[in-house]
């Protein structure tokens, strides 16, 4: 067998060991479930919300609203790869088991590129593939789809920048080369996790950097690679703005818009002791029953990726200290360490301080994927090392036994990792797991049904956790679902006023709190739990009015004046709002409101507030009119994007819109261009004058639609490059 066909053998034996691990996965109706205290931030968080956007795209609507979750939210793109799994494979479980079993099938291959560009055998590639493939960083991150499409092809990056610092680099394969890096720069950006985007660029950008020979480059040619890596960083850019440009736009208007502090983002910093478990898996806890002992996050600083893996690593930490290669790449990961132990040294905060777009990022564990990515590929040297030592020593009979054996070291990793990971990622059948249950149903039979509130639910979802000693009882997480935690509502078509998004609008932040849970939200204020007892405001029916809520869901009874209990099969109570407002409502009276928020609030629930007749109105004054004045209001809801209201009414008042306030709505009202004021703090409403009145509201998505636009440019350029390039390499190929 010729060695190009040895190789890709070996490439798919790799993917094929590395898929053999979750055979489960190929039935296509499973899906993982896993907890971190908070909520399971895969079913809980990112499944509903790629099931959300694939139902978007098959309506035919463009995603650049979801009118479901946090009263509605702009939409930030996840991969490209992720959106055509969901929108094209029908069902839930069946797009993610083949989106899971793609990324093992990307990672395998992306280590495996990576190992033998850096001088590895095919069987130190084996290793690398299925180490890096099933190792803690991947094997942890199940619960994040989106960064999982990130950190795969972090060492793919490596490998395709590493033709890029030859001394003699040809125009063609310059060109080629450039051109596959923008497009895997493009790739990562437009994921959705930038965090882990930035993380990756760097260090491609700094191997690159350490790895051209500056020296013996002339000016021109010095100039040619600068120009060509920063052309190629900057077309990888503009590739991803269908992504980047809908979430700076809402960074802008999110919490985080105003920057994190120092304590902020080095709150979460890894705990020095977890760099053990390179070695030993649970030494120190598992964070899927609660035993972890670290103050950082487990799954985060989760590392092992096999002991025979370690060994070999520190073997050709050893054996290869004087390679140029090597030392770099193993100095670039100890810088990597050093960031992510955070505020243990003194090296994050001047990073932080110094580095551009540091500041924007928590969580300084997340560099820890670079550290294992360099651990993985040291692992395959050190093989590679072990396997021409042996080849050396004996003769052509002892080699091949020697073979033999040493075939066996990716076997026994993928063994041993089999054993260690598939704790983190139980598998249940989605059948039972995804189907509504009995408080969905009940609420999916409601005729007047509006949005849910589901009190404290991952505060529900933290006790559940820490009774039950993590997730190793599936059953009472099973039972969870009655709460529908945040996003799950997708799942079943319902709308929430709780939402779990990476960015959220500040408005909706400091009414309803940062992902819908911590206790810096006003509803928190209002709606809590204490020990067995659900604690309410007086009037707290006004203040959920006011948002269009007209069904609650609570562990205890809702004792408070205006709910009623409706019955369920549900073991939590399902309450319903009495005299609710609908989503789209006319009022005859508006409170001009430049108090302070907090005291807007404490007006919304005085007993005074009746939103179903009148709106505080972010205006300086308006015109004397009635409360309770009569009109007929018939609206609907065109697609996600876009609804339309027809109104007959007497009296001049205020349409009322419940839904997130934000700069891309706009409004007419009979055709004509009509102002929108923020009402009661974070909704929407115009005035109309007697008569009746069509009244249309668009949300444009303009930074949606325009990075849709800049990165179809983009992809077309990298395309056009990366084939221009391939057609001046085959046909001089041809002249040789």
């Amino acid at each position: 067998m010729s060695p190009r066909w040895a190789g890709r053998a070996a490439a798919l034996a790799t993917v094929l060991l590395t898929l053999a691990l979750y055979p489960a996965l190929l039935r296509f109706d499973q899906i993982p479930y896993s907890h971190d205290g908070f909520v399971s931030d895969l079913f809980s968080g990112e499944l509903p919300w790629l099931v959300a956007l694939g139902r978007q795209l098959r309506a035919g609507h463009w995603p650049v609203w979801e009118p479901g979750l946090s009263l509605g939210t702009p939409v930030m793109l996840p991969s490209w790869l992720a959106l055509a799994v969901f929108t094209l494979v029908p069902g839930p479980a069946a797009a993610l088991d083949l989106y899971l079993l793609l990324m093992l099938t990307g990672a395998s291959l992306s280590a495996w590129v990576a190992a033998r560009r850096l001088g590895a055998s095919c069987l130190g590639a084996m290793l690398a593939g299925v180490a890096w493939a099933h190792g803690g960083v991947l094997s942890a991150q199940w619960r994040h789809p989106i960064e999982l499409n990130v950190l795969v092809w972090l060492p793919l990056g490596l490998a395709w920048v590493e033709p890029l610092t030859r001394p003699a680099l040809g125009r063609v394969s310059a060109l080629v080369g450039w051109a596959r890096f923008a497009a895997l720069v493009g790739w990562v950006w437009g994921a959705g996790f930038p965090q882990i985007a930035y993380a990756s660029t760097a260090w491609w950008g700094l191997w690159w950097l350490l790895r051209v020979p500056w020296r013996a480059l002339s000016w021109r040619d010095r100039g040619a690679r600068v120009g060509g890596m920063l052309g190629s960083l900057a077309l990888g850019l503009v590739a991803a703005a269908a992504s980047l440009w809908p979430m700076r736009a809402l960074s802008q208007l999110s919490a985080r818009g105003q920057g994190l502090t120092f304590e902020q983002a080095s709150q979460l910093s890894l705990w020095p002791r977890a760099l053990l478990s390179l070695f030993w898996p649970y030494l120190f806890g598992d964070g899927r029953d609660g035993s972890y002992q670290g103050n950082d996050v487990f799954w985060e600083s989760y590392l092992y990726c096999g002991a025979l893996t370690a060994a070999l690593a520190l073997f050709a930490l050893g054996a290869c200290r004087r390679d140029p290669r090597v030392r770099r790449l193993v100095g670039l990961a100890l810088v990597a360490l050093l960031v992510a132990l955070g505020h243990h040294t003194p090296v994050f905060g001047f990073v932080w301080r110094h580095v551009p777009g540091m500041s924007g990022f928590r969580l300084p564990q997340r560099y820890l994927c670079i550290v294992v990515c360099t651990w993985v590929l040291l692992a395959a040297r050190g093989l590679t090392l072990v396997e021409r030592w042996l080849s050396l020593k004996y003769d052509a009979n002892g080699r091949t036994k020697v073979a033999r054996v040493l075939a066996l070291v990716p076997l026994a990793v993928a063994l041993d990792l089999g054993l260690a990971q598939r704790r983190q990622n139980p598998l249940v059948p989605a059948a039972t797991w995804l189907a509504p249950p009995a408080s969905a149903r009940t609420l999916r039979g409601e005729a007047d049904l509006g949005r849910l509130y589901s009190i404290e639910s991952p505060m529900q979802h933290m006790a559940v956790f820490q009774m039950h000693h993590g997730w190793s009882d599936l059953a009472a997480h099973h039972a969870l679902r009655e709460v529908i935690g945040p996003n799950q509502n997708l799942l079943w078509g319902l709308d929430s006023v709780d939402g779990y998004t990476g960015l959220a609008l500040r408005r909706y932040s400091f009414i309803w709190g940062i992902f819908g849970w911590r206790p810096n939200g006003v509803a928190r204020q209002l709606v809590r739990l204490e020990g067995q007892r659900l604690l309410t405001a007086p009037h707290v029916v006004d203040f959920l009015r006011a948002y269009g809520v007209t069904h609650v869901i609570s562990p205890f009874e809702v004792r408070a004046r205006g709910f009623e209990r409706v019955a369920s099969a549900s073991p939590r109570v399902v309450a319903r709002v009495r005299e609710p407002v609908p989503r789209v409502h006319f009022v005859g009276r508006g409170w001009p409101s430049r108090l302070r928020t907090q005291e807007a609030i404490q007006h919304m629930i005085s007993g005074q507030f009746d939103p179903r007749a009148e709106a505080l109105l972010e205006v300086d004054a308006v015109p004397a009119e009635v409360a309770g004045v009569p009109a007929r209001v018939a609206w609907r809801r065109r697609g996600p994007d876009e609804m339309a209201a027809e109104v007959d009414t007497d009296h001049p008042g205020w349409l009322v819109f419940s839904e997130a306030a934000h700069p891309e709505w706009e409004a007419t009202v009979d055709g004509a261009r009509a102002p929108i004021v923020v009402a009661n703090l974070m909704c929407q409403a115009v005035a109309l004058g007697p008569g009746r009145h069509r009244v249309v509201w668009r949300f444009r998505g303009t930074a949606g639609r325009e990075g849709l636009a800049a990165s179809a440019l983009a992809w077309a350029c990298v395309l056009g490059l990366w084939c221009a390039g391939a057609y001046k390499m085959r046909r001089l190929l041809r002249t040789l």
